[in-house]
């Protein structure tokens, strides 16, 4: 289509000013141009790309690996064809605003040409050398555009696209070296003829996009950030064994922390089939009848750590609505444009508290801001109500109870067909029934491992210490 009888043709999302900029200097930036819940979705999206690619070792036909990346820390250079990937991207280029601005520039007759997903790692994420892009795929006119959205905050030293004004009114370069092998990018000999002091660098806030022309020479440096600027957070601690254990945010993981450094607790904490592996917090952590439990948002799940087994065991869900799904967090949608962040009603296991025979679970929802019914709507009675709550777990073997510090003392644990007791020299402390509920019935000690329990290793002296199962010493 002519340039004439686009500019015919009222633009649908761009202004006059932009669309007259875009055709003088063949770029144009839009910035914070993607709403947050597109950006949501994309993000979910990428981070499926990027845990797929923790079991690979090496490059293949969709992942371009980093000579660096690891299942622990993996660093991708590129995802081959998102859309195929992930109904996400596809949904994103076809039905968000893209196509309008596409049309703004080149017309009413838009065709999807491919996509990529780039990634710029912190630490030296690799640099793009100047280059144009239509000698990668040759068309018959220069009318096709890239589009490149930003799904992070983009600074400077973060090696930001970088466009060379006007030059898509230039030469066409070559981008072959001179034994005729492939490089896709300007030589060296050539660049005297940019003006490379022209060039713009084109920063901006997460949800800001791109456009070039595939003539216009543009690439990028490095990123020279000491750290990708990723939120790593730990939420819950607590000792299990000889071990710090930690649950982390943004995955909902655990780790364990010891003297040889920090890594993933084995076995991983599961995610929900129906949930998003990303944006999840292992938010309270807490022992109850000798098992670990974990409080995840932001579906407000409870899992278990079975110590017979060593396998996690879903326990329940504490809010009863809405559905879990790949969402960020409930009502994410339904807050949008409305005061507050996107995830003010995720939903929360605030605190784990064993006391006595009962596991206390407390609810809450993001640093437990108020209910606005002006604003909030959407939220029935009953859902608000979740939010708050404490709930009381029993039915699990667990006797607790501070005792009094002296210099020496005797502490005797008894497990019988009453149940379980602890004694402070010859002082009933505290004693629970053994009730079907439980499953100890016709247990029998199997070891005893004294000085060494799921806190860690005792910090005292053991004196004396004596087993016995069946009047058997262990």
């Amino acid at each position: 289509m002519e340039l004439s009888d686009i500019r015919a043709r009222d633009p649908i999302v761009l202004t006059e000013d932009q669309r007259e900029f875009y055709f003088d200097n063949g770029y144009l930036l839009l910035e914070g141009f993607i709403p947050e819940t597109w950006i949501q979705r994309l993000l979910e999206a990428t981070r499926r790309q990027i845990e797929k690619s923790r079991t690979l070792t090496k490059s293949d036909k969709v992942f371009d690996l980093e000579s660096d990346h690891t299942a622990q820390e993996p660093r991708l250079r590129r995802v081959s064809s998102p859309n195929d990937q992930d109904p996400t991207f596809w949904g994103f280029a076809s039905e968000s605003q893209l196509a309008d601005v596409a049309a703004d520039l080149v017309g009413p007759d838009v065709k999807f040409h491919h996509s990529k997903l780039n990634f710029k790692w912190a630490r030296g994420g690799e640099e793009v050398k100047w280059h144009q892009d239509i000698t990668f795929w040759p068309h018959t006119n220069y009318s096709p555009l890239t589009f490149g959205v930003y799904l992070a905050d983009v600074e400077d030293d973060q090696g930001p696209l970088s466009v060379i004004p006007g030059s898509h009114n230039g030469d066409l370069f070559n981008q072959y070296d001179a034994e005729g092998k492939w490089t896709g990018c300007l030589q060296d000999e050539d660049l005297w003829r940019v003006d490379l002091d022209s060039a713009k660098y084109l920063t901006g806030p997460m949800g800001s996009v791109t456009i070039h022309n595939c003539r216009t020479i543009h690439g990028s440096k490095k990123n020279l950030r000491a750290t990708d600027g990723k939120s790593w957070q730990a939420y819950s601690v607590t000792r299990w064994y000889d071990d710090i254990l930690i649950g982390q945010y943004p995955t909902g993981s655990l780790f364990t922390y010891n003297n040889e450094g920090l890594k993933p607790f084995e076995p991983p904490l599961p995610v929900p089939e129906n949930a998003s592996p990303s944006a999840r917090e292992a938010q309270t952590i807490a022992i109850y009848g000798g098992d670990l439990y974990v409080g995840v948002w932001p579906w407000g799940e409870l899992w278990r750590l079975d110590g017979n087994t060593e396998e996690w065991k879903f326990v329940d869900r504490v809010f009863h609505s809405p559905e879990v799904s790949k969402v960020e967090a409930p009502y994410i949608g339904e807050m949008e444009g409305k005061e507050g962040d996107s995830n003010y009603w995720g939903q929360r296991i605030s605190s784990l508290v064993p006391f006595n025979d009962a596991l206390y679970i407390g609810t809450l929802n993001k640093q437990g801001k108020p209910f606005v019914p002006e604003s909030h709507q959407f939220l029935s009675p009953e859902v608000v109500e979740q939010y708050g709550m404490v709930h009381r777990m029993t039915g699990v073997a667990h006797a607790a109870r501070q005792f009094e510090w002296k210099p020496v003392t005797e502490l005797r644990f008894v497990y019988d067909h009453e149940g379980l007791k602890v004694y402070q020299d010859g002082e009933l402390l505290v004693s629970r029934e053994v009730s079907e509920p439980t499953g100890l019935e016709g247990r029998q000690a199997r070891e005893i491992r004294t000085g060494m329990g799921i806190y860690g290793p005792f910090a005292g002296k053991i004196v004396s210490h004596e087993s016995q199962s069946s009047r058997k010493k262990l």
